[in-house]
């Protein structure tokens, strides 16, 4: 990022650079067969001076009535921008990295401040009183670096001293469960996401294809479903069950014969829940030979239990579900297979917290308990729920005044003592009978 930013400022410092340029934009242009001067002029209205200069004319508005200087000066708007944006970006990165930059080189550790300052920012991964640990950890690891490091790497291609130790501390935890909380500050700085996509601009282009599919699809989408109204009489005795298994048995088949060890996929999902009813023992995926299949991760909407219970017990495996939300835009508890964090004995729920999320069950008085409104306390990872489109007072509003701090998930749930978190309904979405509190998402279950 350094040295891009250094190009684009040199290049608007330096005029003749970009007159270069457009003079070879216009050679090309007059190879095609376009006149630019000519469609210049009559495409650009002349431009006069003024009759009412000061008595600084220097400061006045340029006339760009030449091709190059029109075009240099729309380059220096397009350059500047970069420049500008470019900025604000290195700026973001530096301030989520910098607690992992004060530590991570293996040749000078930080010190016990910087270590205790990388806990406070990662609530979620590390308890507060693990910082003299971490520290002591780093100060071991580096004499032992600078020793092994020959050991790791013989080839000809050496990569950074950074990923060089994260090969050894990783190395070194997984074979004798040495310097684990190391290890671990290296995988979340190099898996780490740089950016997240804004949320407005998610939406502004998730619009652009909607209005794309709503102007160029046709009233053949709907053939299919005329001609099943049509042959009504055939489709009513049609068993559905002996369909959705021969529909269902495309996934086992091709799991068996890839060796596929993990998969995660909306449709997917929406397959094994019609295998509960149709094959509730499981005999047409015992036909598979699906013992190297490892994990199975679960998308789209939160999977009912009866369904995460079959497909645990017929397949054999893991059936890991997680929660995020549209603002979130990147999950806010998962089970982190990467960093070993598959509590087998909590499948049922939706995982821990992930890097950077502080997830806490509170009361209206901002107290915590067991069982009620789920808040991830502030500050939020990067990108995460910047704004409404348009309507920051809204935005404010609905997610942060209820509970000062903290952003409103508006989704009730429980955290086990474990740490593993539960969603139970959205919190306008219960329905109150006799004083009791009924979950449509626990009616839909049933």
């Amino acid at each position: 990022m350094r040295s891009t930013d250094g190009v684009l400022k040199r290049m608007r410092a330096d005029d003749n650079e970009i007159n270069d340029e457009i003079e070879a934009a216009i050679i090309v242009a007059r190879n095609l067969g376009i006149e630019p001067m000519a469609d210049f002029s009559r495409l650009h209205r002349l431009r006069r001076r003024s009759r009412r200069l000061n008595d600084n004319p220097s400061t006045a508005t340029p006339l760009l009535n030449d091709i190059t200087a029109f075009y240099r000066c729309e380059f220096f708007k397009f350059i500047d921008s970069l420049i500008s944006t470019l900025g604000e970006k290195s700026q973001s990165l530096t301030n989520v990295f910098q607690p992992f930059l004060k530590v991570i080189d293996p040749d000078t550790p930080g010190s016990l401040d910087d270590a205790r300052a990388l806990v406070a920012a990662l609530p979620s991964v590390f308890s507060q009183d693990t910082f003299a640990t971490l520290h002591n950890e780093f100060k071991v690891f580096e004499h032992l670096h600078q020793r092994v490091q020959g050991e790791f790497h013989t080839d000809d291609k050496q990569p950074c001293r950074i990923t060089r130790a994260a090969n050894i501390a990783l190395s070194l935890a997984s074979k004798h469960g040495l310097f684990k909380l190391v290890s671990r500050v290296y995988q979340l700085f190099l898996t780490a996401a740089p950016s997240v996509c804004k949320n407005e601009r998610s939406f502004s282009a998730l619009r652009r294809i909607k209005n794309h599919l709503r102007s160029t699809m046709g009233t053949t989408r709907l053939n299919d479903c005329m001609l099943l109204a049509v042959e009504r009489n055939l489709t009513h005795d049609i068993d559905l069950k002996k369909l959705a298994l021969s529909v269902d048995q495309s996934l086992w088949k091709y799991v068996d014969d890839t060796t596929l060890s993990e998969t995660i996929s909306k449709k997917d999902q929406s397959r094994i829940q019609e295998s509960v009813d149709a094959d509730p023992d499981g005999k047409i995926i015992k036909k598979y030979n699906l013992s190297h299949f490892r994990n199975l991760f679960l998308a789209g909407e939160h999977c009912d239990n009866d369904t995460l219970k079959w497909a645990s017990n017929v397949m054999k495996c893991p059936v890991l579900d997680h929660w995020w939300q549209t603002e979130t835009g990147w999950p806010i508890t998962a089970h982190s297979v990467g960093l070993g964090d598959v509590a087998t004995e909590h499948l049922q729920t939706t995982g821990r917290p992930v890097p950077g999320y502080n997830v806490r069950v509170i009361k209206p008085d901002l107290t915590s308990c067991k069982k009620g409104e789920i808040v991830i306390r502030l500050p939020l990872p990067p990108g995460v729920a910047s704004t409404l489109w348009k309507n920051d007072k809204r935005f404010l509003e609905s997610y942060f005044e209820k509970y000062p701090g903290h952003y409103d998930s508006m989704d009730e749930g429980i955290i086990d003592f474990s740490g593993c978190v539960s969603i139970m309904t959205r919190a306008d979405d219960v329905i109150n009978v006799a004083g009791h509190r009924l979950s449509t998402k626990a009616i839909e279950e049933v």
